[in-house]
């Protein structure tokens, strides 16, 4: 459809002018309306899909959570029942081990000193 200059339209045309294009805007409005509200739907429905499983993902996670920190908390106690004199007394054996493979060394350095002087290495 040709528009017209505004200047050449009688009265009655432009009245018929504005409310047909009252009634576009309010068509293009109606629409605006239902494609937000289609959206908006959308996103409800996928909400009520996805929400679930992630509550249901987000359960299992702290369900893991807390059997790890049970477990770590085992563990706690065990590791304190452990009685430390034998970790000490593992230890005293340790040095003496040290101490005696220090007089070894010695006691060889020695012996292949005497050798040494008699030629045989």
């Amino acid at each position: 459809m040709e528009k017209r200059n505004i200047e050449e339209m009688s009265d009655h045309e432009l009245l018929m002018e504005l409310i047909a294009e009252k009634r576009r805007n309010d068509r293009l409005r109606y629409i605006r309306y239902g494609i937000i509200a289609a959206v908006a739907l959308f996103v409800i429905i996928e909400l009520s899909i996805w929400l679930p499983k992630i509550n249901a993902a987000l359960d299992t996670y702290y369900s893991l959570v807390n059997e790890v920190q049970s477990t770590t908390d085992s563990l706690k106690n065990f590791v304190g029942k452990i009685d430390l004199s034998i970790l000490n007394d593992l230890q005293d054996k340790m040095g003496d081990v040290d101490k005696m493979m220090g007089n070894v060394e010695e006691v060889l350095g020695k012996l292949k000193g005497i050798l040494g002087m008699f030629g045989m290495n």
